[in-house]
Formats: structure tokens, C-alpha cells, sequence
């Protein structure tokens, strides 16, 4: 059988949301797809056959490294392991996901085969681990004759999240799993209106040196400063009411504010700084639309909203357009992707 998994971007609230203040996010129709097959041996098996990845794993071995993956958690909670040693292989999320799914079910009686494929730009704040994460559950949940329940499997998710964000919100693991347009916020979200949304492109300012995981810990070090984290929920609540009101020059203002918060706090790096700093001399608006950088000149995905750049400003950066619509259904299994 076949699983799909939106990806996701954040139009307003990263890295604020965290620190339970409001974020809007978008599912968007760039996928992660699951295939899931039955072997006659007692082993796991993941590949991701764009990146080459393939790992082999005995049963006892793969419950070996998820009890490794606890323990590494537990002592970057305590504070003496930073979060990109906890999950630090490829592939050890997919298990994870598989571990999870099974603290609420019975252990696996066989060898499983997972493949997995993905359309979404690695590192680049779409979800890509969040969505991986959510079409595999949805595939075991089938394989199980469970449905696909999200609110059932979103617990699950968010554990496995933990393993790679140390202390995520819970915003990625929602938005793939249920799809649409969200206001997020405390654990608790809210489905907005996505019909009269704007047209966004994101351009591709690189794959991020440092982990997600790195940039919350990084942002949490503002954690005391309530004046900041407070002028990020306006400029969210600013932006929403922009969108419901379809006011171009507030939608604007209201990004651009936001650009300049997510610098305050350490997350874009000088030449998204300047690629920004382009747009805005072109009268539009540009922010990162994710977790950032704390190291490096790439700092994943930049959302500009309205029509793309001329392509003179594209080529100065060399950042690759990326063009996506909002995606109204969240993980599931879909027979446009075929079944077994």
C-alpha cells in the first residue's frame, strides 16, 4: 500500500510559536509518499531511493536503536546532550516512527519494507520530517486495519518530532496530518478560510547547515524577553487580519515586520538578508519560512508573496523558484498514488 503526507510552510509564528504564541501555516501540494511491503524475514528495511539511503535492520536491532534514541532524549531534556545527537542518522526517525506506532499496538510479528519518496525540499521548512513521519504512521495504521485517524495519531507524531526539534510546538505534526490552513497555537488550532488566499512562491535559498532542532535552541535563548515574543503574536494577528480582509499593503507590512524579528533573533543569515533586502527595494515583501540558520549563508525556503521575481533578482542569488498550492487534505491513503 501507499501512504501521502503533505508537506507545510509557515506564513507567520515560527520559532514564536514555540514559546506559545500564534503561528499560520499552509499544507501545501508538495508530497511525501510511503510504500510499505511485506518481507518473509524478521527485519526492517527503509530507503529513500532519491538520496540512496537503504537501512537494514534485525528486529532486536532496531529496538536497540529506538531504546538508544529514549535514552539520548532524556539526557538532552537533562541538558547534557545537544538535540542533533539524539536522532543523528538519516533514517532514525523512520524508525522511531515505527516505535511509537507500536507502543500503542503489538509489536511487529514480520519484516517490513519501507520506501519512501519525497517532493518536499529537505531541511528547507516544509515538514519534511513531520510528514515523513505522518505517512508512515498512516501506512502502518492501514496495514493494521486502523483508520487513519489523525487526531489519534498526532500524540504519536509529536513524539517522534521530539526526537529530531528537541521541544517542538506540535504545528508541523498538526498541519500534515489534518491539512488546510491553521492558526496554531498552545497545542490548540483553528482551521481558517484558504479560498481567497493569496499567491505565494518560495525560492530555495539552500539546504540549512544547522538542524531545526538547533534554531529552536538558539530562539529559546529570548525566551525572557517577553516584549519580542510579544511583537511576534501582533505581527501574526496582523498578518491574519490581512489575509481575511485581502489587504495587500497590510499583508506586506506585516511580513516584512516579521522578516525583521526572525533577524533579531538570530535565524537569517546575511545573504538571505540582502535577498530580502532586494525584494523590498522592489516594493514586495520576503521572510524565511522556517526554522532558518544559525550557521552558513542557507537558510532553507524564503516566502515572497504575489507574483515570482523577475528573474534578474532570481539570478543574482541563484535561488531556485518553487511554486506550490495550499493542500486541503492531510495525510491519508489515497488511491491517485495507487494501493497494494
Amino acid at each position: 500500500m501507499k501512504a501521502v503526507s503533505p508537506g507545510k510552510i509557515i506564513l507567520s509564528g515560527e520559532h514564536a510559536v514555540v514559546q506559545g504564541k500564534p503561528a499560520l501555516a499552509l499544507a501545501v501540494n508538495r508530497h511525501v509518499t510511503v510504500e510499505l511491503h511485506h518481507l518473509d524475514r524478521p527485519h526492517l528495511i527503509f530507503v529513500v531511493p532519491s538520496l540512496g539511503l537503504r537501512q537494514e535492520l534485525s528486529l532486536p536491532e532496531w529496538r536497540e536503536s529506538c531504546r538508544g534514541m529514549q535514552e539520548r532524549y532524556r539526557e538532552f531534556a537533562a541538558g547534557r546532550l545537544p538535540i542533533a545527537a539524539v536522532a543523528p542518522k538519516p533514517l532514525d526517525l523512520a524508525s522511531a516512527a515505527l516505535w511509537v506506532f507500536h507502543s500503542q499496538f503489538d509489536p511487529p510479528a514480520t519484516g517490513l519494507e519501507f520506501v519512501i519518496h519525497s517532493a518536499l525540499v529537505m531541511g528547507g521548512g516544509m515538514g519534511s520530517s513531520a510528514a515523513t513521519g505522518a505517512a508512515l504512521l498512516v501506512a502502518l495504521a492501514a496495514w493494521h486495519g486502523q483508520h487513519e485517524d489523525a487526531d489519534r495519531l498526532y500524540p504519536l507524531l509529536f513524539e517522534v518530532e521530539k526526537l529530531q526539534h528537541g521541544r517542538p510546538s506540535g504545528v508541523d505534526p498538526y498541519v500534515v496530518l489534518h491539512g488546510g490552513f491553521v492558526r496554531f497555537q498552545s497545542g490548540e488550532a483553528l482551521k481558517l478560510d484558504a479560498a481567497e488566499l493569496p499567491r505565494f512562491t518560495l525560492y530555495d535559498s539552500g539546504r540549512p547547515q544547522s538542524t531545526t532542532g538547533e534554531c529552536v535552541a538558539r530562539a529559546a535563548e529570548h525566551r525572557q524577553d517577553a516584549g519580542l515574543w510579544h511583537e511576534f503574536e501582533q505581527v501574526t494577528e496582523r498578518l491574519q487580519r490581512a489575509l481575511e480582509e485581502t489587504d495587500p499593503t497590510a499583508l506586506l507590512e506585516a511580513i516584512r515586520a516579521n522578516h525583521r524579528l526572525l533577524c533579531r533573533i538570530g535565524v537569517v543569515p546575511m545573504r538571505v538578508q540582502q535577498f530580502v533586502a532586494a525584494v523590498e527595494a522592489l516594493g514586495s515583501a520576503a521572510k524565511i519560512s522556517g526554522a532558518g540558520t544559525i550557521r552558513g549563508d542557507q537558510a532553507g525556503l524564503i516566502l515572497v508573496p504575489g507574483e515570482p521575481l523577475p528573474e534578474k533578482v532570481v539570478q543574482q542569488f541563484g535561488y531556485r523558484p518553487l511554486f506550490v498550492q495550499g493542500e486541503m487534505q492531510g495525510a491519508r491513503i489515497d488511491s491517485r498514488f495507487g494501493a497494494r
